[in-house]
């Protein structure tokens, strides 16, 4: 879990009376705790993110929207936080450099030129697709009585980790 925020730019575009094609991209920072038994390691992301929504206007007012989202790891450190300090010199996280979702939302316009709403991410690909459960690791990927600096390998197993976000957002849109 944790905490974050993202600035951008978006247009908005009529397809139809009613249906919109607004197309967004937006600078995202994040960070984020994930902890289990003794160990919390903290992530410090940041994300370009592109996009793509199509936009129904269900009253004047009301309108709901869904769409995909490409997002570019632009940058992901993390630190660990342990009793023991064995962990922090085991573990070699690396994160995907890019990941795919899907946004879905709703919103309102308080004015022509003013909107805000909520949405739902999912992202849809493994975050963590390289690194090794401890459990996964084979004689290969030691050198000696220490794992090899080359294999991404974490305590915690990171299997299926996805994004899931749940955002809420203000627009100001320029005539």
């Amino acid at each position: 879990s944790g905490i974050g925020g993202e600035f951008g730019v978006a247009a908005r575009f009529t397809i139809t009376d009613g249906l919109l094609f607004t197309p967004e991209i937006a600078f995202r920072i994040f960070n984020l705790d994930h902890g289990d038994d003794d160990v919390t390691r903290n992530f410090d992301q940041t994300f370009l993110d592109f996009a793509f929504y199509i936009r129904g206007v269900v009253s004047n007012a009301l309108y709901l929207e869904v769409g995909p989202q490409i997002s570019i790891n632009t940058s992901a450190d993390y630190d660990i936080e342990s009793q023991n300090d064995s962990y922090s010199h085991f573990e070699n996280i690396e994160q995907a450099p890019v990941e795919f979702g899907l946004n879905i939302g709703a919103g309102y316009y308080v004015l022509d030129n003013l909107s805000v709403g909520v949405r739902w991410y999912m992202g849809f690909n493994e975050l963590f697709p390289d690194v090794k459960y401890l459990d996964e690791l084979g004689k290969d990927d030691y050198d000696g009585q220490n794992v090899k600096k080359s294999v991404k390998c974490s305590f915690s197993n990171l299997k299926g980790a996805h994004t899931m976000m749940f955002k809420f957002g203000v627009t100001y849109w320029f005539n």
